[in-house]
């Protein structure tokens, strides 16, 4: 094509990355060939990283020198056997975004699949943090200290229903504060 600019026409060919991919945590992990389940039988968290999903409430196992993030060619279906992709919870399949432009960034698909708010943060992040807070600080569900926090966020709950905006989140609940089940 010709591009007129400064009263000049150029003669350009453009080529257009791919920033990224507006999706859902399910169609994010089938456009990059990753296995859909989350259960035991699973061996890899997440399409992002490498960390083992028995290692993923240890803090300790999964610093940057130990994980890494995947890199296409770790996925590449000619490099890699089958048994290999499945330890890593890819399915063998010749992903055509691998032949794409992503531009800079070296991860390609993986890393053009961005966590989204209620799978990653809600259903993740938040629900473990609450778990993981309540099994350290608690010792059992009747203990002094649970009856203490629970006492202590019913309070503030019902403080905060009484205001005016609309986009807060809501605070009183019918069950337990440091129930992690209905809060989904």
């Amino acid at each position: 094509e010709n591009l007129p600019w400064a009263g000049k026409t150029w003669k350009v060919s453009m080529k257009f990355a791919i920033a990224f991919i507006i999706g859902d945590t399910e169609m994010h992990d089938k456009l990059c060939g990753r296995f859909q389940n989350r259960t035991d039988k699973v061996q890899k968290l997440c399409r992002h990283c490498d960390c083992p999903i028995n290692w993923s409430h240890i803090p300790s196992k999964n610093t940057k020198k130990v994980r890494k993030l995947f890199l296409p060619l770790d996925l590449d279906k000619e490099r890699r056997s089958i048994q290999q992709l499945k330890l890593m919870s890819y399915h063998p399949i010749r992903n055509v975004f691998h032949q794409m432009n992503f531009g800079t960034n070296p991860n390609n698909i993986h890393l053009a699949t961005p966590g989204e708010k209620l799978h990653m943060h809600q259903l993740g992040v938040a629900k473990r943090a609450l778990v993981s807070f309540v099994d350290r600080h608690c010792k059992t569900k009747n203990s002094a200290h649970h009856m203490k926090m629970e006492s202590l966020c019913s309070t503030f709950g019902a403080q905060l229903t009484r205001q005016s905006d609309r986009n807060f989140p809501r605070t009183k609940f019918s069950s337990d504060y440091l129930s992690s089940v209905k809060k989904e």
